[in-house]
């Protein structure tokens, strides 16, 4: 077989029978078919609020609240805004929505859901006014009160700081909630709250006093929060975060940006290793510098009044625990082995440091200093690997 190829047209002869095939060649289109104009990309219209729209706090009666809008493609269309509380009027001003709630003499805690419609777009914002007043009385819970064990992932605001978990407590007492561990600063500190439909509206208050007895103490304001109940997860979820302040002139608190609490689960694990370094402090004082973890070795959190810690020594050769000497201590009333998370005796024992009150002559027969942690829970005991560390600090005086 045989092909012949022309400039626009192939032919193939095959037998007697000769079949023209037609190619196109795209260059030499002489159609004169009109262009049709290009079809205009249809926008979906957007409504956002410059702030969390569910469970955002207003102001007090006779107070406007003012939240900033973001709308598009909108074409011109006015917005409107409906309540379904007769308490809470709303309106749109000037690309705002202006909220103001009536007096209330009935509640502690009020709940509206705001509807934002522009053209056929629809966006709710759930409102909420407490009118309970700020109090400078820290809060005790009620003897009887029924509690159930917490833990809180607390993110704060500062980008260099990680997020960390502490252990808390939550306890009702009908529309009434308690909640200890909100404070890292405080963590022993209550606060009381009210729940309304699946918020927990907390009001500031004082939390608590910082800081050790005998050096300084402080007032620590907790300045409120709004908790939100996510049935997808079992958690309480606080979007805007919060913050603490010291008062008394000493400045300082924390800052988080959000804050998640769920029920712990208690289980048997094995406590994540933590970390120590033997330094100098000053003059012939020596310490431990230690970090411990409130996690298991794959990270999740522990309760921190089951852990416990003890510190171990190398001394020619054998590996001993130490026992802390009250004649040494003046913090101790008996001698001591193990010692609780969170554990403090005078300046000796802190949570991120144990003086070493051995003596010198004791400390430089030492080759090295070690700290492993002890967990108990869920009815079983674990021990971390032990994390050592030299005697460089003392040997290379």
């Amino acid at each position: 077989m045989k092909k012949f190829k022309g400039k626009f047209l192939t032919y193939v002869l095959a037998s007697a029978l000769t079949l023209p095939v037609l190619y196109s060649c795209g260059g030499d289109d002489s159609s004169d078919s009109p262009t049709p104009p290009p079809t205009e990309e249809k926008k979906d219209v957007t409504v956002s609020l410059s702030q969390g729209s569910d469970g955002m706090m207003i102001n007090p009666s006779g107070q406007t609240t003012e939240v900033a809008l973001n709308i598009t493609n909108a074409d011109g269309i006015t917005p409107t805004v409906t309540s379904d509380a007769d308490w809470c009027r709303a309106e749109i001003k000037n690309g705002k929505l202006s909220i103001q709630a009536a007096q209330n003499t009935t509640t502690d805690v009020r709940v509206a859901t705001l509807t934002i419609t522009v053209k056929d777009v629809k966006v709710t914002c759930t409102v909420i006014q407490s009118t309970t007043v700020a109090s400078t009385e820290t809060t005790t819970p009620p003897a009887r009160l029924q509690t159930e064990p917490y833990v809180i992932r607390l993110t704060p605001k500062s980008a260099s700081d990680a997020p960390f978990d502490q252990e808390a407590k939550m306890g009702f007492s009908g529309d009434d909630v308690y909640i200890q561990g909100l404070s890292a600063g405080v963590p022993e500190g209550w606060v009381k709250g009210k729940k309304a439909q699946k918020y927990i509206v907390i009001p500031p208050c004082n939390i608590g006093k910082t800081g050790q007895e005998e050096i300084f103490s402080s007032d620590v304001s907790f300045n409120g929060a709004v908790f939100i109940y996510d049935e997808a997860t079992g958690a309480y979820v606080c979007q805007e975060g919060y913050s603490t302040t010291i008062t008394g002139g000493v400045g300082g608190g924390e800052a988080y940006t959000s804050a998640t609490m769920k029920k712990f689960v208690e289980v048997a694990v094995k406590p994540a290793t933590p970390t120590c370094k033997f330094e100098k402090f000053m003059n012939n004082m020596w310490v431990i510098n230690i970090n411990i973890p409130l996690a298991d070795v794959n990270g999740n959190p522990i309760v921190a009044s089951k852990l416990s810690h003890v510190v171990w020594y190398e001394k020619s050769g054998v590996t001993s625990m130490l026992t802390f000497k009250k004649e040494q201590y003046s913090g101790l009333t008996e001698d001591i082995t193990e010692i609780p998370y969170g554990f403090r005796a005078g300046s000796d024992f802190t949570e991120w440091t144990i003086f070493m009150n051995q003596g010198i002559v004791e400390l430089g027969s030492w080759t090295r200093v070690g700290l492993q942690t002890i967990y108990r829970g869920g009815n079983a005991e674990n021990k971390s690997d032990i994390a050592w560390s030299d005697m460089s600090a003392l040997q290379n005086l």
